[in-house]
């Protein structure tokens, strides 16, 4: 039979405080005796706050594999210079047309930069979260008259994504 046993010796207030809870939770695995050996209390009380302060390092200093595959996006993308586009997105926002509301025209400068400078046929991988971008209908979906703008002017697809998880 499995009994948990702990070198409370070395613990801080805190961190004994803790005990009750755990002892509770380990002797729930009573009889079972393929668990692995992780030794004392205070070892993974160590090995959680060693864990710990390398994933907040590795946060500040962006070092994450999701932070890598960011900058390698960032480095492969070029600049798109909009400034010609303000005209035709304040035009776009001015007849209702999607995207952008409340007098905003960011999202209808990035939509016609994307018309004009994404080659004809090639399609589009979209990751937004912006309702802008979405049906109105059901946030699963792109909004059909982008799509189908997308559709008529370049002659592909929108591949779209709430999210990169």
């Amino acid at each position: 039979m499995f009994m948990p046993t702990f070198d409370v010796g070395s613990l801080s207030t805190k961190d004994k405080g803790l005990m009750p809870f755990l002892s509770a939770k380990l002797l729930s695995f009573q009889g079972s005796t393929d668990l692995p050996h992780v030794g004392s209390f205070s070892d993974l009380v160590k090995r959680y706050k060693t864990w710990e302060k390398k994933i907040k390092t590795d946060i500040f200093e962006e070092t994450l594999p999701a932070d890598t595959v960011i900058k390698e996006l960032i480095e492969k993308a070029g600049i798109i210079e909009c400034d010609d586009y303000v005209t035709l997105a304040y035009n776009r926002y001015r007849i209702g047309n999607p995207p952008g509301k409340d007098n905003k025209y960011g999202d209808a400068i990035n939509w016609e930069c994307l018309l004009s400078c994404v080659p004809d046929g090639e399609d589009l991988y979209f990751i937004s979260a912006d309702k802008d971008y979405k049906s109105i209908m059901s946030d699963d979906y792109f909004n059909p008259f982008l799509k189908e703008e997308w559709l008529t002017k370049k002659g592909s697809e929108i591949v779209f994504y709430k999210n990169l998880g």
